[in-house]
């Protein structure tokens, strides 16, 4: 389209400009030479009437005019123009077209009345006698100065108006040879001209519509040639350019897709312009759909919302911590937002980095409530100790029966320190990376691993009165780590019998079911509040700290059958009710993980 009004526009100046100019030179040029062939028929008038006037001046001299009409008649075929012969009063003595009236003068002629004032004379005017418009040459005759008469040549105007037409075709063919040639040769131009700026336009179009890797072919050495190179260099710059800018982009998204912190990017009406998917997850959000909306429109979280709009308004970075409901309940957001501006100084938008901290706050809770855990388990048994080491240094060992009394509480509580710190190396261990300690398992068969954990606990059972029933497939196999797994059961009996009557009966089932093989201990104990189950697992908790104490718990049981079944890559669950009894579960997958060489985790 661009190229057809460019090449049309430019041919038609073109050719406009050619023809207006061959029009006004045809013209000038035609009507110089009309005037040039008017001109020659005069000459030729001219030069037939001064023949004709050496004849006549002999006839008119002599008075021998006898003969003058038939010579006047016969030069007048020779020549091809009409003759006439008058006598100094006008009357015609001789006429090649016929004779006038006798009393016709021709003194009034303007020809004749030119001819007698300057010798020459000349007309264009009607014949009467010939009825035509005709062109009138007249010479005086003169004979030493004396008039004798005139001479007149003529001519119909029609045969000069048909010398002109002839003429006008002729040049009017020229011109229009010369006007085509001129049409054609502007085509060419026209159209040398445009092709290289067709070409540029063409190629900037497909630029514009995303095309980079086309050149303007450029042979050429005037100034298109230059622009066409120029256009060249620029291309090939911005290609450069963009594929930076292309992969830098590239790069930037992968990375913020990447994060698993959550990036929102706004503009300064605070409308959407990036969101990646970890803000699309803790904002509960879709990335696409939120595109280029206001951020308040599409989410509820104020502290947010708020965070933009303050960096925003006051142009720095705002920092905060909120706490929000999301998908699994309450989320503690760090919410870092700073402005980016366009380059001219001023703030185009803001980029907000969301942090869910969370487990992190957790975490640090779960710390703080660890060290004064261990403190104060620590510190009960070490303080009784170091009591009776006191007492006994006092006056006790006077006493013997008193000092073995003594002595064997501070073994009971040594002996607890002691377990409370295996417990504890026991769970640093399973903690550890699979990167650093891979859990080895082999086939074994599940009924043997349930029989030794019970065993384990027959002599409490026993002296408790309280039955522990197994339920398992003899032949059920399961790739286990079996003293950890061994270990596990004995804390869940454990606990089980603690919570437990004296006479009451513990279940230790085991099955497959899907593609986990699971085992459930349970018991018809006192139960567990609903309050307590989301952290029944976590270290030195305890639902009742006397009843736990007063059986030797340390608090770290159920956390050790955690980590032990999290070794398995496994998980644990629980399901209580008060005054009913608990049950626990291991889900331990049936299908083996590729065995590593590492050590055994130590129990």
């Amino acid at each position: 389209m661009l190229r057809a009004r460019l090449f049309w526009k430019l041919y038609a100046g073109c050719a406009a400009l050619l023809l207006l100019t061959l029009a006004g030179a045809s013209w000038l040029v035609g009507q110089r030479l009309e005037r040039q062939l008017i001109a020659e028929v005069e000459q030729q008038l001219h030069a037939h009437a001064a023949a004709l006037r050496e004849v006549a001046r002999e006839a008119l001299r002599t008075a021998e005019v006898a003969t003058l009409g038939q010579q006047v008649r016969g030069l007048s075929v020779a020549l091809g123009v009409r003759l006439t012969v008058l006598r100094d009063d006008g009357s015609v003595l001789a006429d090649s077209a016929g004779r006038p009236a006798p009393a016709e003068l021709h003194l009034e002629r303007p020809e004749i009345e030119q001819a007698r004032r300057h010798g020459l004379g000349k007309a264009v005017r009607h014949s009467h006698l010939l009825g035509l418009r005709m062109r009138y040459v007249a010479l005086a005759i003169v004979d030493d100065g004396r008039l004798l008469g005139y001479a007149r040549a003529a001519l119909p105007e029609t045969q000069v108006t048909a010398k002109q037409a002839a003429f006008r075709r002729r040049l009017a063919g020229a011109a229009a040879l010369a006007g085509l040639g001129g049409l054609a040769l502007a085509l060419l131009l026209v159209r040398r001209l445009t092709r290289p700026l067709t070409a540029l336009a063409s190629t900037a179009e497909a630029m514009a519509a995303g095309t980079y890797d086309r050149a303007v072919r450029v042979r050429a050495q005037d100034e298109v040639g230059t622009l066409g190179r120029a256009f060249n260099r620029m291309a090939q710059d911005l290609r450069e350019r963009l594929t930076t800018l292309t992969r830098e982009h590239t790069q930037l998204l992968a990375i913020l897709d990447s994060m698993v912190e959550g990036v929102i990017a706004v503009d300064a009406e605070e409308r959407i312009v990036h969101l990646n998917d970890a803000a699309g997850v803790i904002l509960r959000l879709s990335p696409a759909e939120a595109l280029g909306k206001p951020v308040w429109e599409v989410t509820r979280v104020r502290p947010v919302v708020e965070a933009i709009t303050a960096t925003l308004r006051h142009g720095g970075k705002t920092r905060r911590e909120a706490r929000v409901m999301g998908q699994g309940g309450e989320q503690v957001l760090s919410i870092h937002a700073a402005p980016w501006g366009n380059g001219q100084g001023n703030v185009a938008g803001a980029v907000v980095v969301l942090h869910d901290v969370t487990d992190l706050r957790r975490l640090e809770t779960v710390r703080r409530d660890f060290v004064a855990n261990v403190s104060h388990e620590l510190k009960t048994p070490v303080t009784a100790i170091k009591g009776f080491v006191e007492t006994l240094r006092d006056s006790a060992l006077d006493d013997r029966a008193q000092a073995e009394r003594f002595l064997d509480i501070i073994a009971r509580h040594a002996e607890r320190l002691h377990t409370i710190i295996e417990d504890l190396l026991t769970l640093a261990r399973l903690e550890q990376s699979p990167e650093d300690a891979a859990l080895p398992r082999d086939a074994h068969l599940v009924a043997e691993v349930l029989q030794a954990a019970v065993q384990d606990c027959a002599a409490k059972a026993v002296a408790r009165q309280i039955r522990i029933e197994v339920r398992c497939d003899p032949a059920l196999r399961a790739p286990l780590n079996a003293p950890l797994l061994e270990q596990a059961l004995v804390n869940l009996l454990d606990n089980a019998m603690n919570a437990s009557k004296d006479g009451s009966t513990v279940w230790l089932e085991a099955e497959p079911e899907g593609g986990d093989l699971v085992i459930r201990v349970r018991d018809q104990g006192i139960g567990i509040a609903p309050q307590h189950l989301p952290r029944i697992f976590e270290r030195f908790y305890r639902v009742d700290k006397a009843r736990s104490r007063e059986h030797g718990g340390t608090g770290l049981g159920l956390a050790i059958v955690k980590h032990i079944a999290l070794a398995h890559g496994g998980r644990v669950s629980v399901t209580s009710a008060v005054g009913q009894g608990s049950t626990f579960c291991l889900h331990l997958p049936l299908a083996a993980a590729p065995q590593a060489s590492a050590a055994s985790v130590a129990t």
